[in-house]
């Protein structure tokens, strides 16, 4: 059971974490909030799925271990089972509870790691910017005032886990004490031949006391990372199809072109690049001409005029993205080297 579910786990996790990049790639554009939440999405929120998925079992398996080690238990002891039993089923709700509050307290945190891997996203490409206007010390205290909230839910988590693997690790000896106590009043004598069996027995307890408020936990997380990638991925994206033609390279006439949810409108009365020809769009910051790229690009809804764009689309943008590769192997990109080529 559990290589079946670590096998539907990994599948899940590839699937999600494949979906998220195609959704990424299908939006025109990103802010930094929205790019933190996916960086999240393929750190934090796919490996709780693959997580909860992997420990999905123990929520009907650890039950029935525990009862076959009462049923066990009860078998040498008969009756006088009962004070443990007792005490064992009132400690399941109390272990939901824990489990409840971890959630809780992962959730409510959620806030801060956002917003730390959302500065963390806006600092790192500027870092240039922010070294040559002294910026580090400003950077810092914001930097610090979402690390420490984080560190105080982060405290929460640690004492609610320290109090319940207490209580996980407490409960056997409990239990034998009482079995023991009431089988001696019961004017019983507790032989060896009973004590070890049944102390084996309760050690063997820990482990589905240990694993179901684990898989509650686990199962939790699961269920509410799957509604926030779930509100991802059906978000609507401004992505289109880039208009076509035939033979042509690009040609636009009397356009009007805007965004979704944004009122910027550009207008081309004319604009004609036939194929083979090498065109340069020049002019001063916020003229238009990365919103002309995003027209042919399909990135622009045309209201009015003509856009047809031809052939196969090739689109270099002015981040430059690097390979972990060396300075040769990010210039061929994957292609056979030919040295005569270069020299």
């Amino acid at each position: 059971m559990g290589d079946i579910c670590m096998r539907v786990g990994i599948r899940a996790r590839a699937a999600l974490t494949t979906a998220v990049a195609k959704k990424a790639f299908m939006m025109a554009s990103a802010n930094a909030e929205m790019r933190a939440e996916i960086v999240q999405f393929v750190s934090t929120d796919i490996n709780r799925v693959y997580l909860g998925i992997q420990q999905i079992h123990f929520l009907w398996t650890a039950p029935i271990e525990a009862i076959a080690i009462i049923s066990l238990v009860a078998s040498q002891v008969e009756g006088y089972v009962i004070p443990g039993a007792i005490i064992l089923t009132s400690v399941v709700p109390l272990q939901m509870y824990f489990g409840w509050l971890t959630t809780r307290n992962k959730n409510n945190n959620a806030e801060n790691v956002s917003q730390r891997v959302s500065l963390i996203q806006e600092v790192l490409p500027a870092i240039k910017t922010v070294k040559y206007y002294s910026w580090e010390k400003f950077f810092t205290r914001r930097m610090n005032t979402y690390r420490q909230n984080e560190l105080k839910f982060q405290w929460r988590a640690l004492w609610i886990n320290t109090v319940n693997i207490s209580i996980v690790f407490a409960i056997p000896p409990i239990n034998a004490f009482t079995i023991f106590t009431a089988y001696e009043f019961g004017n019983r004598r507790l032989m060896a031949d009973i004590a070890f069996p049944a102390l084996s027995l309760f050690n063997i307890m820990r482990f589905p006391l240990v694993v179901l408020p684990k898989a509650i936990r686990t199962m939790s997380e699961m269920f509410a990372s799957l509604k926030e990638l779930q509100e991802y991925l059906l978000l609507p994206h401004d992505h289109h199809e880039a208009p076509t033609g035939t033979n042509v390279g690009i040609y636009m006439k009397e356009a009007e072109l805007r965004y979704e949810e944004s009122d910027f409108k550009m207008s081309i009365p004319e604009l004609v690049v036939r194929p083979g020809e090498v065109c340069a769009v020049v002019g001063p910051v916020g003229s238009g001409k990365s919103s002309i790229i995003n027209a042919c690009l399909g990135h622009m809804e045309t209201w009015n005029g003509t856009v047809e764009v031809g052939g196969t689309t090739g689109y270099v943008p002015q981040i430059a993205w690097l390979q972990n590769l060396t300075v040769r192997e990010n210039i061929i990109f994957g292609n056979p080297y030919i040295q005569s080529k270069y020299d």
